[in-house]
């Protein structure tokens, strides 16, 4: 009984070549992938979190701040529970002891996480309540279980989450009238992120009269100016800027008035030019005063005064010559 052959036909030589090639490639593929996985967990498990970061690699938010967290080198499928600790001693994040006396508290939005097949692991979570005293960094610690055979693996993280000062929002003035423009002012909106900003009536929320995008300085900060438009109603409104990245939500209210009404302006008639002649007196000259005398009460003044030195002195002239 004869079989088939089953490369009649083919050019046998190139298949075994192409198949030789093929297979070479998967063991050059696996050898990769195996050796990565070797370098990963011979530097140990580590953790960090990679979003939303600032300029500097760490994290700045508020309690509440979302984050993602990647970890990688932990045993697979293995469970790891997260901690918050303010030491940046690796030595204090590890399985052997009390987690409260090692200063760890347990992250309370993702008190654990679980491993994949790869070592690797990643959560999306919010920055828990319990660590939440501002200008303060705080480390994220993670333990795996222990398992058979392996004993448990810790991580520190390589960077920080500090806590800053509530985020703030102010508008001046707070009334206005149509057509006029408010300054915006907001601090701490933290991590920088894009923000909403609308202008609504109070009475219709579900139409703003504006919307812009605002995108804060490193700091969190930003100042804009925001054109209240001339058909807007005189009534109440709210501003509101909004983080959809991290859920939160200022408002301020803004009252727009009436408009004040200018009176016109009076522009006065010129005056009538009278046709009859104006009457005219002359005043008399008024004499020349000295000191509130007039020249002839000092005149007299004067000769008074002179007579009665010659009577003075012809009476001393008597007595000298009646001797």
């Amino acid at each position: 009984m004869s079989f088939p052959n089953p490369f009649e036909g083919i050019e046998t030589k190139q298949n075994i070549r192409r198949i030789a090639v093929l297979l070479w490639c998967l063991v050059g593929l696996v050898w990769g992938l195996q050796w990565q996985t070797s370098v990963v967990r011979a530097d140990g498990p580590q953790v960090k979190m990679t979003r939303p970061l600032s300029a500097n690699g760490n994290v700045q938010g508020h309690a509440g701040t979302r984050l993602t967290i990647t970890g990688n080198g932990f045993p697979a499928n293995a469970t790891v529970a997260l901690y918050t600790t303010t030491n940046g001693d690796a030595g204090n994040c590890n399985a052997n002891g009390d987690p409260a006396t090692l200063g760890l508290n347990q992250f309370a939005s993702a008190p654990t996480v679980q491993v994949r097949d790869n070592g690797r692991f990643t959560v999306t979570s919010t920055w828990p309540d319990n660590a939440s005293t501002p200008a303060t960094p705080y480390y994220i610690c993670a333990i795996s279980q222990a398992q058979q055979g392996q004993q448990p693996l810790s991580a520190l993280s390589s960077n920080t989450f500090t806590v800053v000062g509530a985020a703030t929002l102010d508008v001046q003035p707070a009334t206005i009238t149509a057509g006029g423009q408010v300054t915006i002012t907001g601090t701490n909106w933290l991590p920088p992120q894009l923000l909403i900003l609308t202008l609504t009536a109070d009475n219709n929320n579900e139409q703003p009269l504006r919307r812009i995008t605002i995108n804060p300085d490193q700091q969190g900060n930003f100042t804009r100016m925001l054109t209240i438009p001339k058909n807007a109603n005189a009534q109440a409104y709210t501003i509101r800027v909004i983080s959809n990245d991290q859920n939160t939500q200022l408002t301020k209210p803004l009252t727009v008035s009436t408009q004040t009404a200018v009176p016109p302006t009076v522009v006065p008639s010129p005056k009538a030019i009278s046709s009859t002649p104006t009457a005219t007196t002359s005043s008399p000259t008024p004499s020349t005063t000295i000191g509130g005398f007039n020249g002839i009460t000092l005149l007299s003044f004067m000769l008074g005064g002179i007579g009665v030195v010659l009577v003075i002195v012809g009476v001393i002239m008597f007595f000298v010559f009646a001797k």
